[in-house]
């Protein structure tokens, strides 16, 4: 690939050495030829071999995720303990109830929240400075960003 521009400096080199006479400008040509070269060369790898080589590797070489997993799942159980935890704040019901609609809540359920959710928005104005409403739409936000991080993971695992 570099071929090209070292053989056509070599062919100057020695034109410009059997053209000129004077030791002073035949090493001051050379300087010029060989400095010629180099930026040629310099510019042939950056504005054509590396630039081919990048989109090469982008079409054929491996996909790189586009999230972490470690992340994800970190994401995954903060909603889970979010969860729990406003359940056990919130849910009215026995002790059982409450311990059943708790786990529940650790594995994801988001049934309790959308309870509250729909009962506080029927009172926006007090669900949103006595109730519970603003809580429960950020653990909708959250439980959101959640399904798009497994969506993204999902499209990455199809990638590969």
């Amino acid at each position: 690939g570099q071929l090209l521009p070292a053989a056509l400096l070599v062919a100057a080199c020695w034109y410009a050495a059997g053209v000129l006479t004077s030791n002073e400008r035949t090493r001051a040509a050379l300087d010029l030829l060989t400095k010629l070269g180099a930026d040629t060369q310099r510019f042939w790898t950056t504005h054509f071999v590396d630039p081919v080589r990048d989109i090469l590797a982008e079409l054929y070489g491996a996909p790189r995720p586009s999230i972490d997993t470690a992340t994800a799942a970190a994401s995954r159980k903060s909603l889970h303990r979010a969860l729990e935890e406003f359940v056990r704040e919130v849910f009215s019901g026995s002790e059982d109830e409450t311990e059943a609609a708790a786990v529940q809540a650790a594995a994801g359920s988001m049934e309790v929240i959308n309870t509250v959710f729909e009962a506080e928005a029927r009172r926006p104005l007090n669900g949103l400075l006595r109730g519970q409403l603003p809580r429960a739409m950020l653990l909708q936000i959250q439980h959101l960003k959640v399904l798009l991080e497994e969506q993204v993971e999902y499209a990455d695992q199809m990638l590969k």
